[in-house]
């Protein structure tokens, strides 16, 4: 019997070498080979009879083996081996011929019935089957098969051969998981996974690893969730908590236009976390559109009126960029600096009078530790690596600065809530401009030189009034995407 912790030694056939290409895939015991899952599985259950078979179709049938018969054939300097068996069932007679298969002779008996699985082809042959002897409980023919990823470098035969022989003796495991939820027990969904015994099996036995994969995260998250408030926080600025008594009073005169209520109830949210003496660690999820950057501005503007530094890094040039602009626009008393590779310098400690905010890509990440900051806030925070990420949380003090992640990946709420339960949430739903009805319009191929002209007479204002617009004002500033596919 084998447990889960056994090394692959004890299997038999799997010696050094063997164990050595397993490892350098990550597997090294029975637990890491059992959850090594099949890509997808080759539905050879259906026993058919000779006069049923179809050409060209993968198909199982139960036959005697008639005759056997080997041959050789020479082509230039290599010696082809050929091996042809004559099998037969009630219904009639066919071939079945492997090439250079030295084994097959060996192992196959006259007069004794198996299972042969493969394609049967034009010339009425089954072209190199898969044999097993007739029993209920097979291995590569007459029932799903699985087939497994080639990252191992190892035969598919091989893997499912040494699969088949832990699961048939594997110990049974306590599942208290599979208990309180009324699912398939572990020990039984690792054997449906691998050798089920049908397709709902298989989907039983995925939900049951999935349903413990999401309560370690959980569990996990909640484990961060607890280390991350044992922290100090760099900066818990006195005047900021006067602000949350009356939201606007956080919003500079600069700003030409209002904040929706999400907007505001999400800066609230923000700056009070800026308050405790643990590090916030926020994210902000919006579409595209909601105003994300404006929350995020408002409060490394609130840093900076504290008398800190905060840090905004984005995943491009580009955008950092578009970032500094906009910043430029609605914070002018906000000092800002751009950190890029093309412009960056290196940052001495205590060197900037002003509390600023540094803009910028990884160059930013790489000066955190002369920068200081208050805050940190990620822009698109799917797009950096975790050690990227981490790297805040690293700096060469006992105190970590807030963090705060951006992101308009539209990942359902609830499966949010489970992945990033180890950060606080905020969401901004509205659209500040409102909700916009989409046109859409098919342009068959021959008129794209016409569509372009459209599309031409519209950014030049030449094409007549457009009935969206309100104002000769709007339609002078109408921009136009075109959206090329990478593939």
């Amino acid at each position: 019997m084998y447990s889960l912790s056994n090394s692959l030694q004890k299997i038999p056939g799997i010696g050094e070498v063997t164990a050595k290409l397993l490892a350098d895939s990550g597997i090294k015991t029975v637990l890491d080979f059992l959850l090594f899952i099949p890509l997808n599985y080759e539905d050879l259950s259906k026993i058919t009879t000779i006069d049923q078979l179809e050409i060209n179709q993968t198909q199982t049938v139960k036959a005697e083996v008639i005759s056997l018969n080997e041959r050789y054939k020479f082509t230039g300097k290599k010696r082809l081996t050929i091996t042809t068996a004559v099998i037969e069932d009630e219904t009639g007679r066919c071939k079945s011929v492997w090439f250079n298969n030295r084994f097959i002779k060996k192992n196959l008996v006259v007069g004794k019935e198996y299972f042969f699985a493969g394609k049967f082809s034009d010339y009425h042959n089954f072209s190199q089957p898969t044999v097993e002897a007739v029993s209920d409980n097979t291995t590569h023919t007459g029932r799903l098969v699985p087939r497994y990823s080639q990252t191992t470098h190892l035969k598919q035969g091989n893997i499912r051969r040494w699969l088949k022989t832990i699961v048939d003796n594997l110990d049974q495991v306590d599942d208290s998981i599979a208990q309180k939820h009324n699912l398939l027990n572990l020990t039984d969904s690792l054997k449906q996974l691998h050798f089920p015994e049908t397709e709902e099996l298989v989907i039983k036995a995925r939900e049951r690893l999935a349903i413990e994969e999401l309560l370690i995260l959980i569990e996990h998250s909640k484990n961060l969730k607890q280390s991350w408030k044992k922290k100090m926080a760099l900066a818990s600025p006195a005047p900021i908590s006067k602000l949350l008594e009356d939201i606007n009073q956080a919003i500079p005169n600069t700003i030409p236009f209002s904040l929706t209520s999400d907007q505001l109830q999400t800066l609230k949210e923000i700056l009070k976390d800026l308050t405790k003496p643990h590090p916030m660690n926020r994210l902000l999820v919006g579409d595209v559109g909601t105003g994300k950057t404006v929350v995020a501005g408002v409060a490394a503007y609130q840093i900076a009126q504290a008398g800190y530094n905060s840090a905004l890094i984005a995943p491009t040039q580009i955008l950092a960029k578009q970032h500094q602009k906009t910043f430029a626009q609605l914070f002018p008393d906000l000092p800002t600096q751009l950190l890029i590779s093309k412009t960056s310098k290196k940052i001495e400690p205590d060197s900037t009078k002003k509390s600023t905010l540094f803009i910028g890509t990884h160059s930013v990440i790489n000066q955190l530790n002369s920068i200081k900051p208050a805050l940190v806030i990620y822009d698109e925070q799917h797009r950096f690596g975790v050690e990227q990420r981490a790297t805040a949380t690293l700096l060469a003090s006992e105190k970590q600065p807030h963090i705060l992640t951006m992101s308009a990946t539209p990942i359902p709420r609830s499966y949010m809530l489970t992945i990033f339960s180890h950060l606080d949430l905020s969401l901004i739903s509205q659209s500040p401009f409102g909700k916009k009805m989409v046109k859409s319009w098919y342009i068959p191929k021959k008129k794209k030189t016409d569509a372009y002209d459209w599309l031409f007479q519209q950014l030049s204002n030449t094409g007549g009034e457009d009935p969206d617009s309100t104002s000769s004002s709007n339609s002078s500033k109408k921009l136009a995407m075109i959206v090329c596919p990478f593939i």
